[in-house]
């Protein structure tokens, strides 16, 4: 391994440390090196006094960096438990208990049968006329109609039952 020179021009200078020449060159113009009456930098003299310097202010400015780069992940991290606290609160103003819409879901039910049964007598006036029949034989009719369509929907509160349970 060769030793380094006493001296060195800005550029070999530069070279050594692994920066741009024109570093070198702005330090010199604000006296942070000092030159030689030959124009030469003494390699010890600017490492004491650059060099050095130089180096914390790299290692301080990856801190810099490092701390840019943790604040960033915080600040998207917080962004995105806001999103899904939003998110959150959107769905829960949107929930509804389960057993509370089973409750009201069987209500409607029995109010849908209730109205199926009351059929015969609120309608059989009408068909009686549609049909030229008498009272009787249209309440026999929508009887028989409404035993057939309470059939063909089976138990709507058993039905409901098992889709709600499914859900869970």
């Amino acid at each position: 391994m060769s030793e380094e020179p006493r001296e060195a021009s800005m550029r070999a200078y530069a070279r050594m440390r692994g920066v741009a020449r024109t570093t070198i060159q702005a330090a010199v113009q604000d006296g942070r090196i000092r030159v030689t009456s030959a124009g030469a930098i003494d390699v010890a003299a600017a490492d004491a006094s650059w060099y050095a310097a130089h180096t914390a202010r790299q290692q301080g400015s990856g801190q810099r960096q490092v701390d840019r780069a943790i604040r960033a992940r915080v600040a998207a991290g917080a962004a995105r438990v806001q999103l899904a606290s939003h998110r959150f609160a959107e769905l829960e103003a949107a929930y509804v208990e389960r057993e509370h819409a089973r409750r009201e879901l069987h209500e409607d039910i029995d109010e849908l049968l209730a109205a199926i049964h009351a059929l015969p007598d609120a309608e059989a006036e009408m068909v009686a006329g549609d049909l030229g029949r008498d009272h009787e034989t249209a309440v026999r009719v929508l009887t028989a109609f409404t035993g057939v369509l309470i059939e063909d929907i089976g138990d709507l509160h058993q039905q409901l039952d098992q889709l709600v349970d499914g859900i869970a």
